[in-house]
């Protein structure tokens, strides 16, 4: 193997850390924000159900980007497309925590799961 680690080597803790981080936003992403879903419905005053749409939403995000990040990475490369997703991840992490209505909320979900698929596909 030429400018790689070799099959034997041990993987870094760098490494380790970063790729774990990588794979973890999408679970991360839903199992920290599952508690809160009663108190985002009282803050919009929403039914639980309309809260609850924001799960889904990510959901929905998530597995769409599955289908798109492969391809990309094969046409651009691991690296742009990975850093692309992390800046998806990001600016809409900041737009849910912008929000001032249910709805935005749930648009804001579903580009923040089309960040965090990045991680696990790539």
């Amino acid at each position: 193997m030429s400018g790689g680690a070799q099959a034997n080597e041990p993987i870094s803790r760098v490494t380790l850390v970063t790729l774990t981080s990588l794979v973890a936003m999408g679970p991360l992403s839903t199992d920290f924000y599952l508690p809160a879903l009663p108190s985002i419905a009282r803050y919009f005053g929403v039914a639980e159900a309309h809260a609850q749409a924001t799960l889904s939403a990510f959901l929905i995000g998530f597995a769409a980007a599955i289908l798109v990040y492969g391809p990309l990475s094969d046409r651009f490369g691991r690296r742009p497309v990975l850093a692309g997703g992390i800046g998806i991840f990001t600016l809409a992490s900041l737009g849910c925590m912008l929000s001032d209505s249910i709805g935005m909320l749930v648009l804001f979900r579903f580009l923040q799961a089309l960040g965090a698929c990045a991680g696990p596909v790539i």
